[in-house]
């Protein structure tokens, strides 16, 4: 569904810089100058979305640390890299997804257990296309993906989603547990699916990058069912911790960003019961393509499926005769 709203945006977008090359062209200008000047409003339009979440995210801040504050040209890359990656996302991976994502392989599952990629809000699974290559090239388990729909649907409605393709992938590859790995609003879902029926087993961790567990202010932006329930203090987040309170589940691990330009305040991304990982200088979007993160999520998924191998394949301890 995204693809498809994408592409209606860029004809509703392609319709004025049409008739001003077409004007241009009227008044004598060369065809490369009119084109120049489109790409230069094309890039200035995202350049201004991408500033202005900047700007958002900064009036809702949370108190950063003085080790956590960006020195000048740190800043610099971290708003040329987050336009950068939007850039890709919203014009290249994410439009033409059916075409640049790999080839779900299913089969039976030897070693580990498959993992599951899940996009955030006003994503789909071509969000992914570049940690999905890395993680095969790690040598992980068969890596699945989802696209959560409708776009401004209710959390409700993805858990079923999501809870739909783990059994399917669970009968597929003879496994009996998933790992999650989760952006943004994903970590909710994730969290959500979690504690359903089925999901209490199914899950066996969930990784999150960048996920607002608390909520972020900047859901105030927009309207939609889901960006309701992620504002700050929702009723829905409220009952999502309070089922985690009282049945503590899989192990979780939060990768976020204190320069997050979406989750604000940044600390939203902190779970009590989850261990909190921290790191500077990086935005909302790049958290799946940047290195040092996906190294960082590499080795934590070989360690989680390196101890599930182990508690699988240890036999019980021997009781002492009476």
């Amino acid at each position: 569904m995204l693809a498809r709203v994408l592409a209606a945006m860029f004809a509703i977008e392609a319709a004025p810089y049409t008739a001003f090359v077409w004007w241009r062209l009227s008044r004598g200008t060369s065809l490369w100058v009119s084109l120049l000047l489109v790409l230069l409003s094309l890039l200035l339009v995202r350049a201004a979305v991408v500033a202005m979440m900047f700007a958002c995210a900064w009036r809702w801040r949370m108190d950063r640390a003085p080790g956590q504050r960006l020195r000048i040209w740190a800043a610099l890359r971290l708003v040329l890299a987050e336009y950068a990656t939007l850039f890709a996302c919203y014009c290249l991976l994410q439009p033409c997804e059916k075409w640049l994502m790999p080839r779900e392989r299913e089969g039976a599952v030897p070693l580990g257990r498959p993992v599951i990629l899940v996009h955030g809000f006003f994503c789909n699974r071509g969000y992914w296309w570049q940690l999905c290559h890395a993680l095969q090239r790690a040598g992980l388990a068969p890596v699945y993906t989802i696209n959560l729909e409708p776009l401004l649907a209710g959390m409700k409605q993805y858990v079923c989603q999501l809870d739909d393709l783990v059994e399917r992938i669970c009968v597929v590859s003879g496994a009996t547990q998933v790992i999650l790995v989760a952006h943004s609003m994903g970590g909710l879902v994730a969290r959500a699916y979690a504690r359903s029926n089925t999901g209490r087993a199914r899950v066996a961790a969930i990784l999150t990058l960048g996920s607002p567990h608390h909520g972020t202010q900047l859901a105030r932006l927009l309207p939609g069912h889901n960006l309701t329930q992620m504002l700050p203090g929702s009723a829905w987040l409220a009952a999502l911790e309070k089922k985690e309170m009282e049945s503590p589940g899989a192990p979780i691990i939060s990768l976020y960003s204190a320069h997050d330009n979406i989750v604000a305040p940044q600390d939203s991304a902190r779970l009590a019961s989850a261990e909190n990982i921290c790191l500077p200088g990086i935005g909302h979007l790049e958290l799946a393509f940047n290195p040092s993160v996906q190294r960082l999520l590499i080795d934590r998924l070989r360690t989680w499926q390196r101890a599930m191998d182990i508690s699988q394949t240890t036999p019980p301890a021997a009781k002492m005769p009476p």
